[in-house]
């Protein structure tokens, strides 16, 4: 009786770790852009809000009784010295909310509340899910539950966007309904830079490994459908994203007895993606080719507007970091009251240099891993293409306050890459 017991007793944590992992990289890293991406084909986005935020609170209340069970279970990976300068960036942050947003009522695009359950229940709380630590077969579950998501969302949008080939999704227009809570060009440019990404990786290890005729063919194919929606979404920071984490990947995955080798390799594939990628800008009519050169030329006579303002941006949040160097000058770049769209700039200009520091702490330790997983821990290499997208993103685009950079970023560190794990 006591064994049946302990065995049911096993056979039911075993199903609500399987559940957990579905969960976490399935609806976590991917799953919030498929219900965009639902909710736009579906014409339902003048009622966005009534779905999304419903959305993120079930993800929340969720990732509690999983976090709880992790708890439990102590399955969760150690971050052993990380935890100094995650706590004390979070800490700074939330400080910085606190002043801006309550005390001293600082001018914000939001309301102070829209900081707090973004930053509290869509970032921090649900990036413990993330420490789960991830043995073989908790990777290859992992996997599966984020690939199958993410190719549904790739296939979301090249069916859902067939009419618009041949123009730019950046001409596509929203009228009298909240925009922000859409899936927008940058984000269809990114779904395509990561599907490209992580196919590539994949496809090196089938070549290596298992050469699987079936299966190299259907990562070729997603690969192909990344790249396409990569450059129709003209998206300039995506294709900088995608090129560099594939130099890595190819980098990274050859021997150090044959660098020279290595490096020509490199040199080759970056000389094929962009040929390949040109061509295909050329021939679907991208706007990604006008951009480049406009951007070339508002840099090449200084224009304030050079990537869509993102220079005069720079500059300013520079001289705000300068002012209160030591905890922080605030949440948003004070002229245009919007995020610096620069992650490591956002970070000195909201907590300051303490909290910066912190910042770049965490984010060169996941790098690091991710390099070294890339190299010698190939089967979890998509989390580091995932992550080295993400990172990329952050520099161009994304606010800091990202639930894809920080889930990935704790993921990263689940990985066991010590002798004993």
């Amino acid at each position: 009786m006591t064994v049946s017991t302990s065995q049911t007793c096993a056979v039911k944590l075993k199903g609500l770790k399987k559940a957990y992992l579905i969960f976490a990289f399935g609806f976590g890293f991917s799953g919030f852009q498929l219900l965009l991406l639902v909710l736009h084909g579906t014409g339902f986005g003048y009622a966005s809000r009534i779905i999304t935020v419903p959305y993120r609170m079930g993800f929340l209340a969720f990732s509690l009784v999983l976090i709880l069970y992790g708890i439990s279970a102590r399955s969760f990976s150690r971050l052993g010295a990380l935890w100094i300068p995650f706590l004390i960036f979070w800490f700074l942050y939330f400080l910085r909310i606190t002043m801006d947003g309550y005390l001293f009522h600082v001018p914000l695009g939001h309301p102070p509340i829209e900081y707090v359950q973004k930053s509290v229940g869509v970032v921090f709380i649900p990036c413990f899910l993330f420490l789960m630590r991830l043995g073989y077969r908790e990777n290859a579950l992992a996997l599966k539950a984020f690939w199958t998501v993410h190719i549904v969302c790739l296939v979301f949008a090249l069916v859902s966007y067939q009419d618009f080939i041949g123009m730019s999704y950046r001409s596509l227009r929203y009228s009298s309904i909240d925009a922000s809570t859409l899936m927008s060009s940058i984000n269809l440019s990114y779904i395509g830079a990561v599907a490209a990404v992580v196919s590539f990786q994949l496809l090196l290890m089938e070549f290596t490994y298992l050469k699987r005729t079936g299966r190299l063919l259907f990562l070729s194919v997603t690969l192909f459908g990344g790249m396409v929606v990569t450059i129709f979404g003209s998206t300039r920071s995506a294709l900088i994203a995608w090129v560099f984490t594939s130099v890595v990947i190819i980098f990274k995955s050859g021997s150090k007895r044959h660098k020279v080798r290595q490096a020509l390799i490199v040199a080759g594939s970056v000389l094929a993606i962009g040929i390949v990628s040109y061509a295909l800008m050329e021939k679907i009519g991208s706007g990604m080719v006008g951009r480049y050169k406009t951007l070339g030329r508002q840099i090449a006579v200084g224009d304030p507007d050079a990537g869509s303002g993102r220079l005069t941006i720079y500059r300013n949040v520079f001289e705000q970091i300068l002012q209160e160097p030591l905890l922080g000058s605030g949440l948003e770049e004070r002229h245009s009251r919007t995020y610096p769209h620069n992650h490591v700039l956002e970070a000195f200009m909201a907590t300051g240099f303490i909290g910066g520091v912190c910042f770049v702490i965490l984010c060169w330790t996941a790098l690091k891993k991710s390099f070294l997983i890339l190299h010698k821990y190939k089967t979890y290499g998509w989390i580091a293409c995932y992550f080295l997208v993400i990172f990329m993103r952050g520099f161009f685009s994304s606010s800091i306050i990202d639930p894809d950079l920080w889930y990935s970023m704790v993921a990263i560190h689940s990985v066991p890459t010590h002798k004993k794990g």
